[in-house]
């Protein structure tokens, strides 16, 4: 999958989603603010779970930025925790846009 081909599916289910808000509260939305809305909560939503299936893997990247930038937390568990903090805060942005 492209990152253009994730754009595309994140719009068209964002679009999906502005339809039916649209619908259900009969017109008195905000069509671009809605689907604006929409998007960022998709995407916030599959960014969340991609990073939940694989936080070992969201904890070496972590890690590497850290050797990167030579941070305190370098090799520590700090990196798993914070992989972890990652996911969660991605999923209560995702519901808080929805």
């Amino acid at each position: 999958m492209t990152i253009i081909s994730l754009m595309i599916y994140v719009a068209i289910a964002a679009a999906v989603l502005t339809v039916l808000v649209y619908f259900w509260k009969q017109g008195k939305i905000s069509v671009p603010d809605s689907f604006i809305q929409n998007y960022c909560g998709a995407l916030f939503i599959f960014s969340g779970f991609v990073k939940v299936v694989d936080p070992l893997g969201t904890a070496y990247k972590m890690e590497q930025y850290f050797q990167q930038f030579q941070a305190v937390a370098e090799g520590s568990f700090l990196s798993l925790l914070l992989a972890c903090f990652l996911c969660l805060n991605m999923q209560v942005l995702a519901f808080l846009c929805l």
